[in-house]
């Protein structure tokens, strides 16, 4: 009497050629020897948790020099710089990425856009107070026109990343000036390394102080960003993508390099304060 045929409890599984990176016939859903020339099975379980293992690596791009690169060639190298981190961290069996597909390499690729506009949307949500764009009772002048004046003090003045500092009176009586140590920006950055989980990739590291000046650089450009947007007469909202705000962030690591040394000390105390 002839046995009724098995049904298969393993989840469904991707089957390619791990030595030219094509997908080969299809195969057992058991896991394969990594033999060169035979086809390896990655079920779509493992797949996925790869996929999202990169999605969380690709993160710490915000914490580098590469946090604000928009070209599309440079994004793709550092999210298969992510997916080949993710793999490797599985061990040998995993020894190449073909079975990453274009939708996958997408989803990553968004991730660090999704985070972006976490940023972004921080930004907006406390840029009026923050900066006292509101018409106050006392003025004449037109509210929008106020406004706009405003702005242009902050972003388009001497000193283009004045709103980036904080000014405060000493014990003096004296107004000193603390460059970079806005408290806006600071509770952007502040929100974004602990309230969002993302202390991990500042922490227990020997360039402490650098990721944070490069997570500082996001927020100011992303601050700037928003103050831009409040000083048109018809306020708009568009995505923080593009060459203007990566020189932007640019110009910001340009300024925290060109402290003098007095500064930068006093830059990177506050700067150690928000990461601890």
């Amino acid at each position: 009497m002839s046995q009724p045929p098995t049904t298969s409890t393993q989840p469904p599984s991707r089957s390619l050629w791990c030595s030219s990176g094509r997908e080969g016939p299809a195969a057992s859903s058991e896991a394969m020897l990594p033999v060169a020339g035979s086809p390896i099975t990655v079920s779509e379980d493992t797949c996925r948790e790869i996929v999202n293992d990169a999605k969380q690596l690709i993160i710490g791009v915000i914490f580098s020099a590469n946090a604000m690169t928009h070209q599309t060639a440079s994004r793709q190298a550092l999210v298969t710089e992510a997916v080949t981190t993710a793999i490797e961290n599985r061990g040998p069996e995993f020894p190449n990425t073909c079975f990453i597909s274009k939708q996958h390499r997408s989803e990553i690729s968004g991730n660090l856009s999704l985070v972006q506009g976490e940023i972004i949307g921080h930004s907006w949500a406390g840029i009026f107070t923050a900066y006292k764009l509101y018409h106050p009772k006392y003025s004449t002048a037109d509210p929008v026109e106020f406004r706009i004046a405003k702005v242009q003090e902050l972003t388009g003045g001497p000193d283009p990343l004045l709103f980036m500092h904080e000014q405060y009176v000493d014990e003096n009586g004296n107004t000193v000036l603390a460059k970079f140590e806005n408290m806006f920006i600071m509770g952007i950055v502040t929100r974004f390394v602990w309230y969002w989980g993302r202390a991990s990739f500042v922490t227990d590291s020997e360039s402490l102080i650098q990721r944070m000046k490069f997570i500082f650089a996001v927020a100011g450009a992303a601050t700037n960003c928003t103050l831009l947007k409040q000083g048109t007469f018809n306020i708009f909202v568009n995505p923080f993508t593009g060459v203007f705000h990566e020189r932007k962030f640019q110009e910001i690591l340009a300024a925290f390099e060109a402290l003098n040394e007095q500064h930068q000390e006093k830059t990177h105390t506050a700067i150690a304060l928000v990461a601890i």
